[in-house]
C-alpha cells in the first residue's frame, strides 16, 4: 500500500503541477484580464454559489463510494449501481433547488439561464468524481490520477488559442469560458465511464427499493453535511463580499485574483487527500499500517506545504506584481494571509480523508460545522471594518481551528509521531531563517534564492533524517 501511495502521489504531484497551475495562471487569469474584474467577479461569485449547493447534488456519495467500494469484498457492481441511481435523482433535486434559491437570493436580475449552465457543469463535475471514486475504490489509482487532470488539460487545449492569439482574444467571454468547460467535462465523463466498462463494470438500470435508498442516504448524510460546511468556509467569501460592499462584483474579482494562488498551492494537498481517502479505507482495521501511512503522508505533505507557504509569505509583493500585474498593497496582504492559512489548510485535507475513511465522519462534521459558523460570523463582523482582507484573516483563524480540533482528538494516534514532530520543528525553523536572511539581507535574483532554499531543504531533510531515501526506494513499484 505504501508502494502504491508513493508511486501514485509522485505522478499526481508532477501531473497536477504541470496542468493545474497553467490553467489557473495561464487560462483562468487571462480570461479575467480579458473580461475584467467586474464580469469575472460576477462569474466567480455565481460559480461559488452553485459549488456550495453542490452538497445536494453529491450528498456525500463520492466519499461514501470511495470508502464503500474500497472496503467491499463482494457485490461491488450492485453497490455502484445503487449509488448511481440515487445520484441521478439528487442531481435533479440540486438543479431545481439551485435555480429556486438563486432567484430568492439574487432576485429577478440574476441570469437564470447562466445559473442553469453552471449547475449542469457542477453535475458533470460531481459525476466525474463519482466515477473516479469507483475507479480508485477498485485500486486503479493511476487511472484515477489521469482523470484528476483530464478535464483541465482539455480545457487548456481548447482555450489556449482564444487566450493568447491576438486576433481571437476579442471573442473571449464568460459564456465562451463556461461552454468550453462543459465540453471538457463531457469528454472526461465519457472517458471515465469507458474505463469502468472496460473493467466489466455494468451500470444496468434496476429499481432501488425505498428502504435501501433511505438506508444509503442516511449513511451519506454526514458526508453531505461535511461538504456543505467545508464549502461555506472555503468558497462563501465572495458571496459575503458581494453582499456587503456596494461594488461587490469588482471586490469579488479582486479577491479571486489572490485566492487563485491558494487554489494553486492546494493542488498538492488535494492530490494527497483524494488518493489517501481510498488508501486509508483499504487499511481500515490494519491499525499499524494505517497510522504509519498517516504519519508518512503528514510528514511529506508538511515539507512541501511549508516551502510553498513561506514563498507566498515572503514574496507576496513579487507574486502580486508577477501574476496580478498590480502594486496594490491590500492584494499583497491578502496573498500573505492566504499563504499563512495554507499551512493548517493543507494538512486538514489529510485529516479529513483519515476521519472519513476510519468511520469518524460525525466527529469530523462537528469540526467543520463549528468552523463554518465561526467563518460566517467573523466575516460579517470584520468585512465592513477591514475590507476584503478580512476574509483572508478569518481564513487563517478557521483553518487553524480546524487543525487543532482534528489533532486534539487523535492524540493517541500520535504517540510514535513525537520524534518526527521534533525534526519537523527544526526543519521549519531552519527554512524560516534561510528565507529571512535571503529576503531581508541578501539581494539575489529570485531564481537563485529559490535554488538555495531547495538545496538547503534537501540538506536539512537528510541531516534530520526526515526524508528516508531507503524507505522511498523500498516503496518503488
Amino acid at each position: 500500500m505504501k508502494k502504491a501511495f508513493i508511486s501514485n502521489i509522485v505522478f499526481l504531484i508532477l501531473a497536477n503541477l504541470l496542468i493545474k497551475p497553467f490553467y489557473l495562471f495561464g487560462i483562468e487569469r487571462k480570461v479575467q484580464i480579458l473580461v475584467g474584474n467586474y464580469d469575472f467577479g460576477n462569474y466567480y461569485n455565481l460559480f461559488n454559489f452553485t459549488l456550495i449547493l453542490q452538497f445536494i447534488n453529491d450528498f456525500g456519495i463520492q466519499n461514501y463510494t470511495s470508502r464503500t467500494i474500497s472496503q467491499a469484498t463482494q457485490d461491488v457492481e450492485l453497490k455502484a449501481r445503487q449509488l448511481l441511481q440515487i445520484k441521478l435523482g439528487l442531481s435533479f433535486i440540486y438543479l431545481v433547488l439551485s435555480l429556486g434559491i438563486a432567484l430568492l437570493w439574487y432576485g429577478e436580475e440574476v441570469d437564470i439561464k447562466f445559473i442553469l449552465h453552471l449547475c449542469i457543469n457542477q453535475i458533470l463535475i460531481s459525476l466525474i468524481f463519482f466515477l473516479r471514486s469507483n475507479i480508485a475504490g477498485l485500486g486503479l489509482y493511476f487511472a484515477d490520477s489521469i482523470f484528476s487532470i483530464l478535464d483541465r488539460a482539455l480545457l487548456i487545449i481548447f482555450m489556449v488559442g482564444f487566450c493568447f492569439v491576438p486576433s481571437l482574444q476579442s471573442q473571449v467571454s464568460i459564456p465562451l469560458f463556461v461552454n468550453v468547460q462543459t465540453i471538457s467535462l463531457l469528454i472526461c465523463t465519457i472517458s471515465a465511464w469507458i474505463v469502468l466498462v472496460k473493467y466489466k463494470f455494468s451500470f444496468k438500470f434496476q429499481f432501488l427499493s425505498r428502504k435501501r435508498a433511505i438506508e444509503i442516504l442516511r449513511f451519506c448524510l454526514p458526508f453531505a453535511m461535511i461538504y456543505f460546511a467545508t464549502a461555506l468556509f472555503l468558497k462563501a467569501d465572495t458571496i459575503w463580499i458581494e453582499n456587503i460592499f456596494e461594488n461587490g462584483k469588482e471586490e469579488a474579482g479582486r479577491y479571486a485574483m489572490c485566492f487563485r494562488l491558494y487554489d494553486a498551492m492546494t493542488i498538492v494537498s488535494l492530490s494527497f487527500g483524494g488518493l489517501l481517502l481510498a488508501m486509508f479505507s483499504k487499511l481500515y482495521g490494519d491499525e499499524k499500517n494505517l497510522y504509519e501511512l498517516l504519519q508518512t503522508s503528514l510528514t511529506y505533505l508538511f515539507i512541501i506545504t511549508i516551502g510553498l507557504a513561506f514563498t507566498g509569505i515572503f514574496y507576496a509583493k513579487e507574486i502580486n506584481q508577477l501574476f496580478n500585474k498590480s502594486s496594490d498593497t491590500e492584494l499583497e496582504q491578502i496573498i500573505m494571509y492566504l499563504s499563512i492559512a495554507f499551512i493548517p489548510g493543507s494538512l486538514n485535507y489529510i485529516f479529513g480523508a483519515f476521519y472519513q475513511a476510519t468511520h469518524r465522519e460525525l466527529r469530523l462534521l462537528l469540526f467543520y460545522s463549528v468552523s463554518a459558523v465561526v467563518s460566517i460570523l467573523l466575516n460579517y463582523l470584520l468585512l465592513p471594518e477591514l475590507g476584503i482582507k478580512a476574509s483572508a484573516i478569518v481564513f487563517i483563524l478557521v483553518q487553524s481551528l480546524l487543525l487543532v480540533l482534528s489533532t486534539v482528538f487523535l492524540k493517541s494516534e500520535f504517540i510514535h509521531f513525537r520524534q518526527r514532530l521534533e525534526k519537523i520543528v527544526f526543519f521549519t525553523a531552519g527554512l524560516l531563517i534561510a528565507y529571512s536572511v535571503l529576503y531581508f539581507f541578501i539581494n539575489l535574483p529570485y531564481g537563485i534564492e529559490w535554488g538555495i532554499i531547495i538545496t538547503l531543504a534537501m540538506v536539512l531533510m537528510n541531516v534530520l533524517k526526515i526524508f528516508n531515501w531507503k524507505e522511498i526506494k523500498k516503496f518503488r513499484p
